[in-house]
């Protein structure tokens, strides 16, 4: 705990690294560029070509990490006296190295959550990931894909499409080889085969990662995105169905191709379908806290960017007033509870409206985009988040 908190307290500090008691023939190479190394951390000695780049892993996960560094570091240097404390140190370092590893992932997500601003200090904490995964599962080059596409992520977002390509092409490279492994997509998610699934929704996000990057460089054609975009949802419907969040989401980035090029008819084909994913998901969510850390709920601001299209084209649509209520789930499952009562206020005069209005055009005449049941079921829906959150509070 004492070294914890020290290291937050000197965290911009570094030491300079004394060439002198470097051993002959080693050199040390900074963590983040892979430069000659000029300083270093003072308790777990990571090294880095400069202070500026010690402060940018500082902000990008060092701090959180540098203990358990440490201490990777004390073991590899303890030989073993027995074959079994060599069994049992291994066991350790793996175990360090794994923990540093889901550390890193988590600090990559949180700054990608952060926009253009981090991506610098996300795409450090993606190379931690990175290098952790490589060497916690030498084995298993499918370990190293999420990091990848971490790192993508966060080229992405600081418009670097050539490193968004590096890493993509790199994760593709190792998906090919465990796709080569597994066979036939179809066989093997109708049998059951161990992996098939998992390695479908990695195929998913890849696509959806190349179509992405494509969409913001406005370089490729229409129909070279769309195929991307098209693959993605073909294999996250492989992978998690039809009903999925990451199926919506696929879906979501066509519909935002669309609605980028003006086509608003297009789009709102594709935005009502990710509604309906939406709506039926973010109840399920609300029902099982064991599910609310999916990372879909935070990234790419979805449900937000939904609500106002719909707010700006078509404010008065029913799917206007599904999306707001997946927004009021949302606030409820991030604990803004106030938003989330504010909202609530918002589609509840909304949908007494519309209500008011099918009762005034009689039997039979109901709005084209409104099910009289749907309305009943939503409405009281609404009433049940109300009271989730009054007794929340």
């Amino acid at each position: 705990m004492q070294k914890g908190r020290q290291q937050k307290e000197g965290a911009m500090q570094s030491i300079p690294l004394n060439a002198l008691a470097t051993p002959k023939g080693h050199r040390y190479l900074c963590d983040i560029c892979g430069g000659i190394s000029t300083v270093m951390c003072p308790l777990c000695r990571s090294s880095y070509c400069c202070q500026e780049h010690y402060e940018l892993d500082v902000l990008a996960v060092h701090p959180s990490i540098c203990d358990t560094l440490a201490e990777l570091r004390k073991i590899s240097a303890s030989p073993p006296h027995s074959e079994k404390d060599r069994e049992t140190q291994d066991a350790y370092r793996r175990n360090l190295r794994e923990s540093i590893m889901t550390v890193a992932e988590r600090a990559a997500l949180e700054h990608l959550d952060g926009g253009k601003e981090r991506a610098s200090t996300a795409m450090v904490a993606a190379l931690r990931c990175l290098r952790f995964a490589a060497v916690s599962f030498p084995d298993e080059p499918l370990a190293s894909v999420r990091p990848l596409f971490l790192l993508s992520e966060a080229a992405l977002q600081a418009n670097d499409f050539t490193s968004v390509h590096k890493y993509v092409l790199s994760a593709r490279r190792l998906l090919q080889v465990e796709r080569e492994r597994v066979g036939d997509f179809l066989v093997g998610i109708v049998h059951d085969i161990p992996r098939t699934r998992d390695l479908a929704e990695l195929w998913a996000d890849l696509h959806l990662l190349l179509g992405r990057a494509a969409h913001v460089q406005g370089k490729a054609s229409l129909d070279s995105i769309n195929k991307d975009f098209s693959l993605a949802a073909y294999y996250s419907s492989l992978s998690q169905g039809v009903e999925s969040l990451q199926y919506g989401h696929c879906l979501y980035w066509t519909g935002m191709l669309y609605a980028d090029m003006g086509d608003t008819e297009t789009a709102r084909r594709y935005f009502g379908q990710v509604v309906s994913v939406w709506a039926k998901n973010c109840w399920f969510l609300i029902d099982n806290p064991s599910m609310q850390s999916d990372p879909l709920l935070y990234h790419d601001n979805v449900v937000p960017t939904l609500v106002q299209w719909y707010g700006e084209h078509l404010p008065s649509h029913m799917d206007h007033q599904r999306i707001r209520f997946v927004s009021s789930c949302v606030f409820a499952i991030l604990g803004r509870f106030d938003e989330a009562i504010q909202v609530i206020g918002q589609v509840g005069v909304a949908l007494a409206d519309r209500e008011a209005a099918l009762q005034a055009a009689g039997p039979g005449s109901a709005m084209s985009d409104t099910d009289p049941e749907e309305l009943r079921v939503l409405t009281a829906r609404m009433d049940m988040l109300r009271e989730m959150i009054n007794n929340a509070n």
